[in-house]
């Protein structure tokens, strides 16, 4: 059994490049990394999607969000099609991320029979822009907010 506060530990100080797989029960996320910075998260969690987020940071209108598929490309993620169609900003993008990572992270140190797996890739295309993820705070956070049974 690995916790995700060792797998994250490894990887930032060890500048990775890849992706993380965690899964656990019918939960599965994806966290990409460059050189030991997270920068994308792909989730079957609802509540972890861009859509849900961008809504919950009041980004888009309800209306936009009730039609959210409309804005699903083939080969594009959600949030350059929703910047593109000028639904969205840059900043409102780079928030949202932040806010996806941190959350599909942190909803993570709970478990402690999630199967996890770092796949390394040394040629994954870096984003113009980084989402401003501290790890280290991160893992902190994390462990500081578990609940233990006494």
């Amino acid at each position: 059994m690995q916790h995700i506060a060792l797998a994250l530990k490894d990887i930032y100080f060890q500048g990775k490049s890849g992706r993380l797989v965690i899964k656990r029960k019918e939960t599965e996320k994806y966290i990409f990394f460059i050189e030991g910075k997270p920068f994308q998260v792909k989730t079957n969690v609802k509540s972890e999607r861009l859509g849900e987020i961008l809504f919950k940071l009041q980004k888009i209108q309800q209306d936009t969000f009730s039609k959210i598929d409309d804005y699903i490309e083939a080969n594009q993620p959600l949030g350059e099609s929703l910047k593109k169609s000028g639904v969205i900003k840059e900043t409102d993008l780079r928030e949202a991320l932040t806010f996806q990572i941190r959350d599909a992270l942190l909803n993570v140190f709970n478990y402690f029979d999630a199967e996890l797996s770092f796949q390394e890739r040394s040629d994954p295309k870096p984003p113009a822009e980084f989402p401003v993820v501290d790890l280290p705070f991160i893992i902190d956070y994390g462990i500081r907010r578990m609940k233990y049974d006494v």
